[in-house]
């Protein structure tokens, strides 16, 4: 997959990296590119420790006490791109998945935040109505609460 990095985001690549970026067409050259077979599967499983390894002391010098890792932020990234509608088959392409199985499958769950957002205007139409009738509302909007 090809993305445009725009300007300021690849100087601001460039002054991280300390202008030693290698040749290697990634756009993050933790990976050499000149790999095969095992040699290639070891040298990913190295970069991704490493990275979740640093992510690690990153998470707990900012006081993070949630787990991030690799996984939570891609996982996060597509959850996010999910919620603002985005259609699956291009989160499904920036993944880089094979299948928009695979993508369904990652994408299953919804956010609290989403379902709430979903349910609470059906919530409250349910407790307009219950006033209405004088009943006690207080239960459903507390059974309602009790689930999440």
């Amino acid at each position: 997959m090809r993305l445009e990095i725009l300007e300021t985001a690849e100087t601001m690549y460039k002054e991280l990296s300390g202008e030693k970026v290698r040749d290697s067409g990634y756009l993050f050259p933790f990976l050499s590119g000149t790999r095969e077979g095992r040699e290639e599967y070891l040298e990913y499983n190295a970069a991704l420790f490493r990275f979740n390894r640093n992510l690690k002391a990153l998470k707990e010098f900012a006081g993070i006490t949630s787990d991030v890792t690799s996984y939570t932020i891609r996982h996060s990234f597509a959850m996010t791109l999910k919620e603002q509608n985005v259609p699956i088959e291009m989160i499904s392409e920036l993944l880089g998945h094979k299948s928009i199985k695979t993508t369904q499958i990652y994408l299953r769950s919804f956010s609290l935040g989403k379902m709430t957002e979903v349910i609470a205007p059906a919530l409250a139409v349910s407790i307009i109505m219950n006033l209405k009738r004088g009943e006690a509302t207080w239960r459903v909007a507390y059974s309602f609460t009790a689930q999440m």
